[in-house]
């Protein structure tokens, strides 16, 4: 069982797929964004993110808080985007090696925190309890979000504001 940390990389077998709109592939990287009691606690599985090499770029720049950019990851040969809104927990078996592919900068990791900040609704408890005169994310019809916020967003190629 590897003994990884937060907000290393590791290589995933997520096949099978279980549904279609779940990504599927060997040897995928994901990042680790479980706490690291639970990683050295010798807990049976691991929250991580998906990571894509095909890539999506806005207007922004890489479509976050649904995906987040974060380059060539070790020695690989293409880019990765990390599938914010595609956290899983996952059996460590699924792990390909013992070892990371590679280790998310400090400032990668924020980004990957403030998007889930922004999808799990904790942004908005948090400025609402800093006293924001609004809320930064509402939700819309069929589960899409709307940051209404002074900055716009592109989600699925709509552009929200």
């Amino acid at each position: 069982m590897p003994r990884l940390k937060r907000g290393q990389v590791g290589e995933v077998n997520f096949e099978p797929q279980t549904h279609k709109v779940e990504p599927a592939r060997r040897g995928r990287p994901a990042p680790i964004v479980q706490t690291n009691i639970l990683n050295g606690a010798g807990h049976a599985t691991t929250i991580v993110i998906h990571g894509t090499t095909q890539k999506y770029r806005d207007a922004q720049g890489d479509a976050c808080p649904l995906r987040v950019a974060v380059g060539r990851l070790g020695k690989a040969r293409q880019e990765t985007d990390l599938l914010i809104d595609q956290i899983r927990s996952i059996a460590n078996q699924r792990f390909l090696r013992d070892r990371p592919l590679a280790e998310l900068s400090r400032a990668q990791m924020k980004r990957v925190e403030e998007a889930l900040r922004i999808l799990t609704g904790e942004q908005h408890r948090s400025q609402k309890t800093a006293g924001a005169a609004r809320p930064v994310l509402t939700y819309r019809t069929r589960g899409s979000f709307s940051a209404i916020d002074d900055s716009l967003h592109t989600v699925g190629g709509q552009a929200y504001r």
